[in-house]
């Protein structure tokens, strides 16, 4: 069989395994919430079914991670024999929500570039600062959000401040590419619970691994984003019980 048939093999069988592991995300934050629901409901029983309940809980949510462990392994292994015979990897190149956009290029405007899309907030009510604005998308439930240049409270400037620029370079994300896997996140992400006070956290797959990154979005607006390790536990409601 010619190399590229077989990488093309191989990528389907990495993309399934993709498709598993946003399947393995979306049951464990259902068994991380229907145990919190259960847990509620049970608070103060001595029925004996319910200790055996929340050990079958625990349970199930370590198998589910096993299984998610051992998919990201199958990936690692595919992705490394493809490199072996056609000397790249399967992952894909991030585009659209994360492409940069041609900012440096002579006569290019950003306000001009999203001028449709500024009309259509200014036409809602919505604030938003035109010359500030440095990139923009559209999700895919038809919701705009976009980031501005902002200040140190919010948008850009907070995203990319030394302590949080570190983060990310610890976890493996450059400073050029913050933004990037930003916008990734929100457009091709699975949100996979919450931390802090609000904040939601999405799993995407980005430069040949999977990430999770937490994303502040207020009426639009980005304010601010982190990095979160795959082993941290996230909350599966929004609100603490």
């Amino acid at each position: 069989m010619p190399v590229t048939e077989i990488v093309e093999q191989l990528r389907r069988a990495y993309d399934l395994l993709t498709e598993a592991l946003r399947s393995t995300a979306v049951a464990d934050l259902a068994i991380i919430e229907g145990h919190e629901v259960f847990a509620g409901a049970t608070k103060g029983s001595i029925w004996p079914q319910v200790a055996q309940i929340h050990r079958l809980a625990h349970s199930a949510a370590d198998e589910v991670r096993l299984s998610e462990a051992a998919l990201r392994g199958a990936q690692e292994i595919i992705d490394a024999y493809c490199w072996e015979i056609a000397g790249h990897g399967l992952a894909r190149a991030e585009v659209g929500a994360g492409t940069a956009l041609p900012s440096g290029q002579p006569g290019y405007n950003v306000k001009d570039h999203y001028a449709e899309w500024i009309d259509e907030l200014r036409g809602k009510g919505m604030h938003v600062e035109p010359d500030a604005v440095v990139r923009m998308i559209r999700l895919r439930n038809g919701r705009l959000v976009w980031l501005e240049r902002g200040h140190s409270d919010g948008g850009l400037e907070h995203i990319l401040r030394r302590s949080r620029v570190r983060d990310f370079e610890r976890s493996g994300i450059s400073r050029d590419e913050i933004v990037n896997l930003v916008f990734v996140a929100l457009e091709e992400g699975i949100k996979v619970g919450y931390i802090g006070q609000d904040r939601p956290v999405y799993e995407v797959a980005y430069g040949g691994r999977f990430r999770r990154v937490a994303i502040t979005v207020r009426d639009g607006f980005i304010v601010g984003a982190m990095p979160v390790p795959l082993g941290r536990r996230v909350r599966a409601r929004l609100h603490r019980s």
